[in-house]
């Protein structure tokens, strides 16, 4: 019951941060109505060869995908190349581009991005963590092509993604930090569930004890 209550706890709290970033991006007066590719550049992930991987450490922090997805921030990378193809920089925005499509996440670093990866730069007019949750909430929208085996999405296609957004720099900024605050709650939230389901299984597993032994 402790563990349903903390799940349940969690995915309300969920929907709700998800309620507000939809009333949040409902375009306004005084909104711009523009492609991606307009306001950013995009950036095709293009893997090096096999041979230049390594776990060592050595070379560029690669991603081949969106493994290493958190909620906003990608985690510490697993494999280098010593062979650099497409690169991304600390900022900009990483999206998955293969099954499942239209994840986001930030790089944190300069990085080497491989297939299953596009990298977005912001350019002036839009702030890039207005443009995260812009996608975030837009993520069901994002349609790739139905390949053999999995669904994709091509750089034209990112480009061609629809945004909308206040041309004040200013409005944007307050838009973000009122989701960063919400989101932030969610976070507390999850990490408090994993520690209930934590103390849960370790009740669990020593009232086994006791009665077995």
């Amino acid at each position: 019951a402790l563990k349903a209550n903390a799940e349940k706890q969690l995915n309300e709290a969920r929907k709700l941060f998800h309620v507000e970033l939809t009333e949040c991006m409902k375009p306004q007066e005084g909104w711009e109505e523009r492609k991606l590719g307009e306001v950013c550049e995009v950036i095709s992930g293009q893997s090096p060869e096999g041979k230049y991987y390594n776990t060592d450490g050595q070379g560029t922090p690669f991603y081949q995908g969106k493994k290493e997805f958190s909620f906003k921030y990608i985690g510490e990378p697993t494999m280098w190349t010593t062979a650099e193809t497409k690169i991304a920089t600390k900022g900009d925005l990483l999206m998955s581009v293969r099954a499942p499509v239209g994840d986001v996440n930030f790089a944190t670093q300069r990085l080497c991005i491989g297939r299953g990866l596009a990298a977005i730069r912001t350019k002036e007019e839009i702030d890039k963590e207005y443009l995260f949750y812009y996608l975030v909430g837009k993520k069901s929208c994002i349609k790739g092509k139905e390949g053999v085996g999995f669904a994709s999405i091509n750089r034209k296609e990112i480009m061609d993604i629809g945004i909308q957004y206040p041309e004040d720099l200013s409005a944007q900024h307050s838009i973000v930090s009122h989701l960063d605050s919400l989101s932030s709650t969610i976070r507390k939230l999850e990490e408090l569930q994993q520690k209930t389901l934590a103390e849960c299984d370790a009740l669990k597993q020593a009232m086994l004890r006791e009665v077995f032994e």
